[in-house]
């Protein structure tokens, strides 16, 4: 009877994990860059505006107002707080006021997105933050094929299934 139980509970730990895995990837991207003005690191509240574009930066696949066109200057732009020059934001977080929502199947569609940065200290106008970033593997995770069925017991190591599946004693 123990055992069972211990089989029905590693079963269901195992369902979850499967279904926690699958949906454990939100489509945001965290991003952190650096502004300065006038040689000197920007403290305060800075304005940003982003694009993801292809290679060349002639085409828009996302924005966060969604206005871009053509790797074009967003319309609007998000407020980030900046220190010693410093700031980090969530792309395409929609609880951040002027941010649009990133669809995660991008990367799994397109292999190569660079992200476009323009920024304002708000007093000045904004100014294109060159190069464009490329982005490395973190955001392409997010095309990973994780479906159901994808982990089974099969695929898990000798190890692992060793401890969660013991052999059956008959010890009470």
């Amino acid at each position: 009877m123990h055992c069972m139980i211990r089989f029905a509970f590693c079963a269901f730990s195992l369902l979850l994990l499967s279904i926690s895995v699958t949906w454990a990837v939100p489509p945001v991207l965290n991003y952190a860059g650096q502004v300065a003005v006038n040689g000197q690191a920007f403290n305060g509240e800075g304005l940003l505006k982003f694009a993801l574009v292809n290679p060349d930066g002639n085409f828009t696949h996302w924005s966060q107002d969604g206005t871009s066109v053509g790797g074009s200057e967003p319309d609007g732009h998000v407020t980030v707080p900046v220190r010693g020059g410093l700031y980090s934001i969530l792309l395409g977080n929609t609880s951040i006021p002027g941010m649009g929502a990133m669809d995660p199947s991008l990367f799994q569609q397109i292999s190569n997105l660079h992200l476009r940065v323009w920024f304002s200290d708000g007093a000045n106008g904004f100014e294109r933050i060159s190069p464009d970033r490329p982005f490395a593997s973190v955001p392409y995770a997010m095309s990973a094929d994780i479906g159901p069925g994808t982990i089974t017991k099969d695929t898990l190591s000798s190890a692992l299934r060793s401890e969660l599946f013991p052999p059956a004693t008959n010890e009470p």
